[in-house]
């Protein structure tokens, strides 16, 4: 029995520890299929398309007033979109992209989870005073930083068994007046 139930909770932390990552990156991946699959049939509003204009420093390319399909995504201020199409228009490439609404809400979904599971503390929200992080506290008490420093290896006695070593080091092979030798 005993034996049954140590496998079970070991079995829940592995899933706490690795489960939701693997069934939230599943379920991102599958949204992010099915937008794809419905992009290839043309299955799209487009006015829920935007456009993204960089400019293009390439020295030989055809500009073209038509779009093509491409397939490929971008994060931008945490959202999610997969480009639709893109051209080569005069002196910039476009990218015609569609909003991932599905994967943007799972990935929010997601870190919103990990930050309830790990404890960790958002900004906006006001905790006790007495509840500080334990790990802050925990280190102050054995940690102590040692301010206090030790000169004593740099005293006068201790630097003139190095003398003779620098100045071996500041004299030049070749005197400055002298020709270098010649070389066959």
């Amino acid at each position: 029995m005993k034996k049954t139930a140590s496998i079970f909770f070991l079995g829940i932390l592995l899933f706490n520890w690795f489960g939701y990552r693997l069934v939230s990156s599943f379920l991102e991946e599958k949204a992010n299929y099915a937008l794809i699959y419905s992009l290839d049939k043309d299955q799209y509003n487009e006015d829920d398309l935007i456009t993204i204009k960089l400019p293009s420093n390439l020295p030989y390319y055809t500009s073209s007033i038509y779009f093509t399909r491409m397939d490929g995504e971008i994060e931008l201020n945490g959202k999610h979109y997969n480009f639709v199409k893109t051209r080569m228009y005069k002196d910039s490439i476009e990218y015609r992209c569609i909003p991932n609404k599905d994967r943007t809400r799972l990935g929010n979904a997601r870190d919103e989870f990990y930050k309830l599971v790990n404890d960790l503390q958002h900004p906006s929200q006001n905790k006790k005073a007495d509840n500080t992080g334990s790990v802050k506290s925990l280190l102050s008490e054995y940690y102590q930083e040692n301010s206090s420093w030790d000169f004593s290896s740099c005293s006068p006695d201790k630097l003139k068994t190095f003398s003779l070593y620098i100045f071996f080091l500041t004299t030049p092979s070749v005197l400055p007046g002298e020709r270098p030798p010649d070389v066959c």
